[in-house]
């Protein structure tokens, strides 16, 4: 079960933080409330066995209310599966039309003579470009693009779902190699794709 905390007449956010990032209360989605213009009505999430330590780090800068409720994590799995997918292939999409171009190929080609070479620069950059892609949308906004259609937020473990995110692309492009142990590498992380949704069930609302 966990527990909804809405806060109000917050007298120091900065205080206020700092002593929920003691108690081990990830701070990251109270930033993007805050930029978002909603330091009034600031909510956030826990565990039920926080509420106390969480009670009392908070209850000299505001005015807070703790609402229970209890997380039906049945079909959660499932759909982060979907979501893992769907989102892949969105990005597929988008790294077609740019780093895995004819164009860039040919971009790269004159710069870099040897085709292994280009070949290495062309994954380097949509490696580094997958992982910007889900750092920005998971931190920044706490979901991806095809999430936020499902309505689905990633409220903890966000380190471990950029991992999750990025994995299917890069199992895919393991999977291209000749040698044995590069392929069962790539087999290997589509493995973890499958099994990991159900480990981040708890970390997910829908």
């Amino acid at each position: 079960m966990r527990a909804k905390f809405r806060l109000s007449d917050v007298k120091d956010i900065e205080e206020l933080i700092y002593k929920l990032s003691e108690v081990g209360v990830s701070v990251a989605d109270i930033y993007r409330q805050l930029a978002e213009g909603k330091e009034k009505n600031i909510e956030f999430y826990v565990e039920k066995d926080k509420v106390q330590a969480v009670s009392s780090a908070i209850k000299e800068f505001c005015q807070f209310e703790v609402v229970y409720e209890v997380q039906e994590n049945k079909w959660i799995p499932f759909l982060l599966l979907g979501t893992l997918w769907l989102d892949n292939a969105l990005l597929y999409v988008l790294l077609k039309l740019s780093f895995l171009s004819e164009d860039f190929n040919y971009f790269l080609s004159q710069i870099f003579g040897s085709s292994k070479l280009v070949a290495f620069v062309k994954g380097l950059v949509s490696l580094l470009a997958i992982l910007v892609y889900y750092l920005g949308f998971i931190f920044a906004r706490g979901t991806t693009p095809v999430g936020k259609v499902f309505g689905l937020k990633i409220e903890k473990d966000h380190i471990y779902a950029v991992v999750l995110f990025s994995l299917p692309l890069i199992a895919f492009y393991l999977l291209q190699f000749n040698q044995t142990f590069i392929r069962i590498l790539g087999l290997f992380a589509l493995s973890i794709c499958v099994v990991m949704p159900f480990y981040l069930k708890d970390s997910v609302r829908g």
